[in-house]
């Protein structure tokens, strides 16, 4: 598990909420780590990662001697019942090597169409030479679905990115590896731009004055006083809002938004969608090394909105970690006026021309 794969994974959570989870809870969103010391680096994510590995269970795979894999399911290390397994989000440690065969076959079956399995993978090893031979050596069913392939490399992308393009001049098809993509290049980093940046920056401005008025905003200010009211915040803030605005995408696409027409949300779209951003926000907040308090400290938190203020801002406790059902109603209002906002967030550009 390479540096650049844990960031991947990481970055995957923050991403991956869909309404499928809030319809039936066993479709989670699977990130899978497949590395021949899995057992040591698993020790080490789940240390780094105590408070959410608090609430969730992690899957341990092992490959045995029979060559079948050993699985073994880490009940969550302090929550149980209600309290638990609320999280949309699933993380695998499997122990084995890429290439091996039960690793193969392990593929070829996610691969597989009759699976139902959405599937990306991402090839993160150290030496990009190794990663180009594990990434192009994948089983049939990864090529033939076109599945996509993220291979990591650190300086050049030709070779893939000339692979990646060539085409069948018979059939005039893309062919065996058009849906590879080489990632991480140092003269092709990704980095937020313009866009991004403003998005969240509208996202802060419609909870700030949602927290205000208790309405949505009908209108953004300009540039200016977006940045002022940005620059006051921490920046733990400016990433959960920035990560919230990079899932706006994302929930427009899994209600059949086609990028072009008004944004008009049924009520039922907003309930599910606010439930989507409950989801994703329980995540970002653990994964920023927030906690869920135990019912002792819950009785505290209840007790004043000083000692409330107090365990959110200075020990990093926050009582909205729960499921979407024990959420407070006026926690849903927040994320239900996020979602209503998602119109004002996407055209904001457009307002201020």
């Amino acid at each position: 598990m390479s540096r650049m794969g844990i960031a991947l994974g990481v970055e995957a959570a923050h991403l991956l909420h869909f309404p499928n989870f809030c319809r039936d809870n066993k479709y989670k969103s699977v990130i899978t780590f497949i590395d021949d010391q899995a057992d040591t680096e698993m020790n080490y994510f789940r240390g780094r990662y105590q408070h959410f590995f608090e609430i969730a269970p992690a899957i341990y795979k092992e490959v045995n001697q029979e060559g079948g894999l050993d699985i073994q399911i880490l009940s969550p290390t302090k929550f149980e019942g209600t309290d638990a397994n609320f999280l949309d989000i699933r993380f695998e440690f499997i122990k084995g090597r890429a290439e091996s065969e039960v690793i193969q076959q392990q593929l070829n079956q996610w691969a597989s169409p009759e699976s139902n399995e959405i599937l990306t993978i991402a090839v993160c090893l150290n030496y990009p030479p190794q990663s180009v031979a594990i990434g192009l050596y994948l089983p049939d069913n990864v090529f033939e679905n076109n599945i996509p392939v993220f291979i990591r490399q650190e300086t050049s992308s030709a070779l893939l990115s000339m692979l990646s393009s060539r085409k069948d001049e018979e059939e005039c098809q893309y062919h065996k590896y058009s849906h590879i993509y080489p990632f991480g290049m140092m003269d092709n980093c990704y980095d937020l731009d313009r866009s991004g940046m403003e998005k969240g920056m509208v996202i802060h401005y419609i909870y700030e004055f949602f927290n205000t008025y208790g309405v949505l905003p009908e209108s953004c200010p300009g540039m200016e006083r977006l940045k002022k009211s940005w620059n006051e915040l921490s920046v733990a803030k400016r990433w959960s809002n920035l990560y919230s605005a990079c899932s706006i995408d994302y929930k427009l696409r899994s209600i059949g938004w086609d990028g072009k027409s008004d944004i008009l949300l049924t009520s039922e779209q907003i309930e599910l969608l606010a439930r989507v951003e409950h989801n994703r926000w329980n995540v970002e907040k653990l994964l920023l090394g927030f906690r869920k308090p135990t019912a002792d400290e819950m009785e505290i938190i209840a007790s004043s909105k000083v000692k409330k203020d107090e365990f959110k801002n200075e020990r990093f406790v926050h009582p909205d970690i729960c499921s979407y059902e024990e959420l407070p109603k006026s926690s849903k209002d927040y994320d239900r006026c996020i979602v209503k906002g998602i119109s004002l967030v996407v055209n904001y550009r457009k307002s201020v021309q």
